[in-house]
């Protein structure tokens, strides 16, 4: 990994920009930390994600993210499979 893409970096890196005038926020850099978006998903939001996911990435392809707490989204099956890591 590039060093200038680790969390802490990109995040040091938007506060100084910040810092020096430019407009915006960084509300959107929480933690960086696999798994946190659940804190932020409704039930009925995580199923309507998972449905995009579906609708828009399982084209034909295998694809498999890490959700985090050792959970593994598969858009290659219908709905999303949770698995254990």
């Amino acid at each position: 990994m590039m060093v200038g893409c680790k969390f802490d970096n990109v995040k040091k890196a938007a506060n100084s920009l910040l810092s020096s005038g430019v407009n915006g926020d960084s509300a959107h850099l929480r933690k960086g930390i696999i798994g946190d978006w659940k804190n932020h998903f409704t039930d009925k939001f995580r199923s309507e994600f998972e449905s995009e996911l579906r609708r828009n990435l399982s084209k034909g392809l295998n694809l498999s993210f890490d959700i985090g707490d050792g959970e593994v989204w598969s858009c290659a099956e219908e709905p999303l499979s949770v698995s254990p890591q």
